[in-house]
């Protein structure tokens, strides 16, 4: 399970991902744009250089919901691998049954 600490930075994370996102977008169709001269094209590598390194979204972390672990997380339902098998045990995920053969 994770600590409220990872959770939090885990928050951070994602908020500079938001704050950053069109600025990085922006300078991404720079520097791929053929059109551009080179100067202008290294000039915009240099500007999304110095932004932080943490809000690239790459860095962000996939984690439950109920236990904020990153361990075998499924995309579908948000859930780590031990609340997604509660939950469904328990009949709370709507479509999903247990399997018996």
């Amino acid at each position: 399970m994770a600590t409220q600490g990872d959770w939090e930075r885990e928050k951070k994370v994602r908020a500079l991902i938001d704050k950053y996102r069109s600025i990085r977008t922006e300078l991404k169709v720079k520097i791929k744009d053929k059109k551009l001269s080179m100067s202008e094209r290294i000039k915009a590598m240099l500007e999304l250089d110095k932004l932080p390194k943490s809000s690239s979204y790459i860095k962000a972390r996939n984690r439950c919901a109920l236990t904020h672990s990153t361990r075998s997380y499924n995309r579908f339902f948000g859930l780590g691998r031990h609340a997604f098998k509660d939950l469904a045990s328990k009949g709370l995920l709507p479509g999903v049954m247990r399997v018996s053969w």
